[in-house]
């Protein structure tokens, strides 16, 4: 993201998503080189009826869920610029999109975090180590939000900078108000994810068909908002990224049974 903002403020537009991709690139070489040392293969020979089976039985279930989920995010953060260039057009596309490519990248960066935690939580939960499932949980939802929180309010601090002290990032950047409520938005999205990583772990997502009717339901409320204006579509933006977490929450809570 800031790779991104420091591309368009040096004029380079047109260079700024490569600037990105490059470093985030090279950080993930520098972070994680382990992970690229290769991993030894072995032949398996086993018939395709057997493992035709097997997918079924073992990854299907998780599959579609996984396939509706994907839709989901695409709905609710692929397709809002071009709902904007629809209802207000080019200018307000580019500056609109612009905040919520910031808010995805920030998405992007903290929940890295609660994901790597996936398989352990998976081991501990069959293992039935709640107790040590739940301190995990917490521990990883309270330090990548707390990260995400500190992202959110420096690119905010950084971004309105910007836009009072050079006119040519005023020009490419929305108001403050639009800025502050679409930078609002990546901690809810944090803990939403969070959630929903700790409930799929366990092979399961109840939530899977909500989390549609929710994604469905804020897009078409996103549209009618676009229509009205930049400012009501960053706050009807925000309602929507509380709604997420609340409902990941409530099917959460539903699971912390004396059974689970």
């Amino acid at each position: 993201g800031l790779a991104l903002l420091a591309s368009i403020a040096s004029r380079h537009e047109l260079w700024g998503f490569g600037a990105g991709m490059v470093v985030r690139t090279a950080s993930v070489l520098i972070l994680f080189p382990s992970e690229f040392r290769g991993h030894a293969w072995r032949s398996i020979a086993v018939p395709i009826r057997y493992r035709l089976a097997r997918w079924q039985a073992q990854l299907w279930p998780m599959q579609w869920k996984t396939l509706l989920n994907n839709f989901t995010g695409l709905i609710t953060t692929r397709l809002l610029t071009p709902v904007i260039l629809v209802t207000q057009g080019a200018v307000s596309a580019g500056r609109i999109g612009l905040m919520l490519a910031l808010a995805s990248t920030i998405v992007a960066a903290t929940t890295a975090w609660p994901l790597s935690e996936t398989a352990l939580y998976a081991a501990l939960h069959q293992a039935g180590n709640n107790e040590e499932l739940l301190r995990r949980f917490r521990l990883t939802s309270l330090r990548s939000t707390a990260l995400s929180i500190f992202f959110c309010v420096t690119s905010d601090i950084l971004c309105n900078v910007l836009r009072t002290f050079s006119s040519h990032m005023a020009d490419r950047l929305p108001s403050p108000i639009v800025i502050h409520f679409i930078l609002a938005t990546p901690p809810l999205a944090n803990i939403a994810i969070c959630f929903a990583i700790f409930i799929r772990a366990r092979r399961s997502d109840p939530a899977v068909i909500s989390n549609l009717l929710l994604g469905l339901l804020s897009l078409a409320g996103l549209f009618a908002a676009a229509k009205a204006g930049a400012t009501l579509f960053a706050c009807t933006y925000l309602i929507a990224a509380t709604c997420f977490p609340a409902m990941y929450y409530f099917y959460f809570k539903r699971l912390q049974t004396p059974t689970s």
